[in-house]
């Protein structure tokens, strides 16, 4: 009993999650714990805060994380979608800036049981719960915001992936 104890403390004190167990879904398949993220890249502080908030958050829950970038292109999303089906991940976190890989999504939820959440701004389906960033909203308010700072030679910088908020500036 008494190395019990030391051994818990121990792994409180580490932040260890010896509570949680794999355990085994409704089907009988055995439960990994772990969450797919697919996100184009890391290089940006965007899409790093958002992995950054999902690691830290997934781990507290007791959960692990498997990465796989995709470099903005389709094949590599695809990849990634069947790479962590036949793992037999707990759930898949979706971060995409294209619009090919929604009939992909649409399909894997109707032929399986593992949760998605898509992180997109023009992407929409219906079949998965998702995040939606408000370009609108976020150019209106920055815009806003400068003007009343008495700016007016305000410059756009954007890529080919923020045709919204080029297009919410120029209005």
């Amino acid at each position: 009993d008494e190395t019990k104890r030391k051994i818990k403390s121990i792994a409180d004190r580490l932040n260890y999650n010896y509570k949680s167990k794999n355990t085994v879904d409704k089907n009988g398949i055995k439960k990994v714990n772990t969450i797919g993220v697919i996100c184009p890249e890391i290089k940006s502080n965007y899409y790093a805060q958002i992995l950054s908030t999902i690691e830290s958050i997934s781990r507290e829950k007791g959960y692990s994380i498997i990465m796989g970038f995709t470099n903005f292109e389709y094949e590599n999303e695809r990849h990634y979608l069947e790479l962590f089906v036949k793992k037999n991940i707990d759930g898949i976190i979706c971060i995409t800036e294209g619009v090919d890989i929604g009939q992909d999504l649409k399909t894997l939820r109707e032929n399986n049981d593992i949760p998605i959440i898509l992180v997109a701004t023009e992407l929409k389906v219906q079949e998965c719960d998702s995040i939606k960033v408000d370009d609108y909203l976020g150019v209106t308010m920055a815009m806003e915001h400068l003007i009343e700072l008495g700016h007016r030679d305000i410059c756009y910088i954007g890529d080919l992936f923020s045709q919204g908020r080029l297009n919410t500036y120029l209005e």
